[in-house]
């Protein structure tokens, strides 16, 4: 994404030397924005975009075009309004509310982010490890620690959640299992034949969700000693959000009953007429 113009500015084109300037600076927030999160950045975009500035100012002749695509990483001009960038994992919060669009595929019920994210750096090109998270429940029986290597959250908007949690949604953070130690260990409703919720069975507070065959939980973002530390990023199982308890936040949305993984945990548990929710579980 960058070029010899972004170094050595050609005089006689000021307008292309501010657009390089100004695209070689998005690089570096797409860059170094991430790398909170351990996210490794890749992108691939034609060096010149086909524009009149260019076809006037640098793509004059064959010979001139033939010289600039063969340092061009797509090898041919880039086209207005079709080529686009991409990063492999949906929008980091803070490049999301600054208007950078990212686009990713949920694999996990649980986690529309974290499963398309980039490979980890090495230990070399990462920063320094967050520090960890605590919480509980009300009455300070059940503790955790948590080590995740990120800062997101999101809302569940299923009927299920909306029962366990009492409230119109559910807001978790996604996680390793890995990454979780529990100081007091919660006790665990088995809510379905696929997963389990663990709560405070003193209390009552809901603290944690996970399928019986993830590697992966969600634990509770009220749960935690400082809630404020997590910023929600995206909506999940949009389709059953209750409409008039909704404010619009410009937050991506995923469906539940778009997501083939859930679908089939739930078709290889009650089979393959069955229809995901609480009254399948009633019904069991």
């Amino acid at each position: 994404m960058s070029s010899v113009n972004g170094v050595m500015a050609i005089p006689s084109i000021a307008s292309y030397n501010a657009s390089k300037g100004g695209m070689n600076q998005l690089t570096r927030v797409m860059v170094l924005a991430p790398a909170d999160n351990n996210t490794r950045v890749n992108a691939v975009a034609p060096g010149t975009i086909a524009t009149e500035l260019a076809k006037n100012a640098v793509l004059t002749s064959e010979e001139a075009k033939a010289r600039i695509m063969s340092r061009t990483p797509m090898t041919r001009a880039g086209r207005t309004l079709r080529d686009r960038l991409y990063r492999w994992r949906p929008a980091d919060a803070q490049l999301h509310r600054a208007g950078l669009a990212f686009l990713g595929h949920p694999d996990e019920r649980r986690d529309p982010h974290r499963n398309a994210r980039s490979p980890q750096m090495s230990q070399q090109e990462t920063t320094a490890p967050l520090p960890p998270l605590s919480g509980g429940c009300f009455c300070g029986r059940v503790r955790y620690e948590a080590r995740p290597d990120h800062r997101d959250g999101y809302y569940c908007h299923c009927r299920m959640c909306q029962l366990a949690f009492g409230n119109t949604r559910a807001a978790f953070m996604n996680l390793r299992k890995s990454e979780v130690r529990w100081l007091q260990p919660p006790a665990y409703y088995v809510s379905s034949k696929i997963a389990r919720r663990g709560f405070c069975d003193r209390c009552g507070t809901p603290l944690s969700f996970e399928f019986n065959d993830s590697t992966n939980m969600d634990l509770s973002v009220g749960s935690l000693d400082n809630p404020s530390a997590l910023t929600p990023i995206s909506h999940y199982a949009v389709e059953s959000r209750i409409a008039n308890w909704h404010v619009e936040d410009g937050l991506p949305g995923h469906r539940l009953d778009e997501n083939e993984q859930i679908a089939k945990r739930w078709k290889s548990a009650y089979g393959d007429d069955v229809v995901p929710g609480v009254a399948a579980t009633r019904d069991d």
